[in-house]
């Protein structure tokens, strides 16, 4: 049997691509808006389609944007704030990294479902970059949720407390070399 020392522990392997994976999303989810969101608002696309006597124009076309935006922010502040969990290595990380990935997925589906609520939307075929966004998304998460679930890297990485979460009397989490606060 091997003993815990010889275990893969710290924020190498796999959990190197995870990392990359949360930092890309912050710059990736800001140019979206940038490029979808902005625009819409710039060149009055939103204005018209929130026009009753806009030919193009329902009730929910301003909702949608207002959800997709604040659903983008969700998202940016949930991945910095999963970030300082595995940074500090909390205990915490591995099941926020699983409701980030759960939550990546839903907001794809959950999108979806809006633009379907839109006759004009619904009527047209298939969005390619929806199918590429969902296949993405599920692939994401039927391989990051179980790594987070299973690896013995996981397990022995995340084992900080936060202060604020210590049982009175505990003594804290901080390595041998450090000397206490």
């Amino acid at each position: 049997m091997s003993s815990k020392a010889n275990e893969p522990s710290g924020l190498g392997g796999w959990l190197v691509l995870v990392i990359f994976g949360m930092f890309a999303s912050l710059v990736r989810i800001p140019m979206e808006v940038l490029r979808l969101h902005v625009p819409m608002l710039l060149d009055g696309t939103l204005a018209q389609l929130s026009d009753p006597q806009h030919p193009a124009y329902h009730p929910l076309w301003v909702p949608l944007f207002g959800v997709e935006v604040l659903a983008n922010l969700a998202t940016m502040a949930f991945t910095v704030a999963l970030l300082v969990l595995v940074f500090k290595r909390s205990r915490y990380a591995p099941k926020a990294a699983v409701a980030w990935y759960v939550y990546g997925l839903a907001l794809v589906l959950g999108d979806h479902v809006m633009w379907q609520l839109i006759p004009g939307m619904a009527a047209q075929p298939a969005d390619p970059q929806f199918v590429r966004d969902l296949a993405r998304s599920l692939l994401v998460t039927l391989i990051w949720v179980p790594y987070f679930l299973c690896s013995r890297r996981v397990r022995n990485t995340f084992v900080a407390d936060w202060p604020i979460a210590r049982r009175p009397g505990a003594e804290p989490d901080r390595p041998i070399d450090q000397p206490g606060l």
